[in-house]
């Protein structure tokens, strides 16, 4: 994408799902981007169902027991909505 002088670029970003990366790659970007998930609500194999008072994950437990120290850092710091 090219500029000209006094010219600002516009760039529209769309991401295919509102999974882990998904979400993760929005909170990073620093252009307009829109989410296409086919789910009625983000979170992909992180969700949590409600059923007759019991709760069950998806999935994506594999993440708790992580020995990627900087991947599971950066997701305790955007779940808790601060930086540390």
């Amino acid at each position: 994408m090219q500029k000209g002088i006094n010219q600002k670029v516009v760039m529209k970003v769309g991401i295919l799902g509102g999974g882990l990366s998904g979400l993760s790659l929005a909170n990073l970007l620093r252009h307009d981007f829109k989410i296409l998930e086919k789910e009625r609500e983000c979170g992909g194999l992180c969700r949590t169902m409600q059923d007759q008072g019991f709760a069950f994950d998806y999935g994506g437990c594999h993440i708790l027991f992580s020995k990627a120290v900087e991947a599971f850092k950066f997701m305790k710091v955007r779940r808790a909505g601060k930086d540390d």
